[in-house]
């Protein structure tokens, strides 16, 4: 089990500093051996903080955290809004090489993609297509259960993102047992205690058929602005569940 990061975060700030920090997150040592943080999402803004995604210019303050993170292991994917797939693909294609050409990214995480297959046929599978042909690697987040034909349009992909409290009642799709648990992902917000992060994690690994998790105390509307409280503890906790 691994942790993948949404790094929604001002550049400088004490998160950057944290992930930059941890000695070789992927062989990182918690109690139980080896490691953790495998890739994290990279959602720079424009220096004058008016535009994001990648933003209206390179940011080189926020290049520099990514990279620092970057240097130990942690694989990054660049943000893009979708909006369902209303937004169009050319302006999609423009971004991806923005994050290319400005901060070396070929991964992309697709945020609010469509839960319809006629959707993924038409728009999500012709931009995965075009981020594999330049040697990248695609996440896709629904924000919830999507249908199965979304696995051909996404290398991994989130089928949960919401609080922890509704996290108790979720279920995997039966379709999901097809597919290796490494290529799903849950991501928990408003999760306040370090306990409950604990129980999502082993609920994520041992009856969900999830190997990637991302569990935090932070709330919305932006449950992403920084690492949770029980940063270290996740980390060890996730590192516990790997080596089982």
């Amino acid at each position: 089990m691994t942790i993948v990061v949404p790094a929604s975060w001002y550049q400088g700030t004490p998160s950057w500093k944290t992930l930059a920090r941890m000695h070789n997150p992927r062989r990182w040592h918690g109690s139980a051996g080896s490691v953790t943080v495998s890739e994290a999402i990279f959602n720079p803004c424009a220096p004058d903080g008016k535009s994001c995604s990648p933003g209206a210019a390179p940011n080189p303050a926020a290049r520099k955290d990514m990279r620092a993170a970057r240097a130990n292991g942690v694989t990054f994917y660049g943000y893009v809004w979708t909006n369902g797939g209303q937004v169009s693909a050319a302006r999609v294609r423009k971004e991806i090489k923005e994050y290319a050409s400005w901060y070396g990214l070929r991964g992309i995480f697709f945020d609010g993609a469509s839960t319809s297959c006629a959707t993924e046929r038409s728009y999500y599978l012709p931009l995965y297509r075009y981020v594999r042909s330049r040697h990248g690697l695609v996440i896709l987040n629904p924000g919830t259960q999507p249908p199965a034909c979304f696995m051909r349009a996404s290398s991994q992909i989130v089928v949960y993102e919401g609080a922890g409290a509704h996290f108790a009642a979720y279920a995997p799709a039966s379709w999901m047992r097809s597919y290796a648990s490494t290529r799903f992902i849950a991501l928990v917000h408003t999760t306040s205690a370090a306990l409950e992060m604990t129980k999502i994690v082993a609920k994520a690994g041992r009856s969900d058929h999830i190997d990637n998790v991302y569990i935090t105390s932070q709330r919305t509307p932006n449950p992403y602005a920084k690492l949770p409280s029980y940063w270290l503890k996740e980390v060890s906790t996730v590192s516990k569940s790997y080596a089982q």
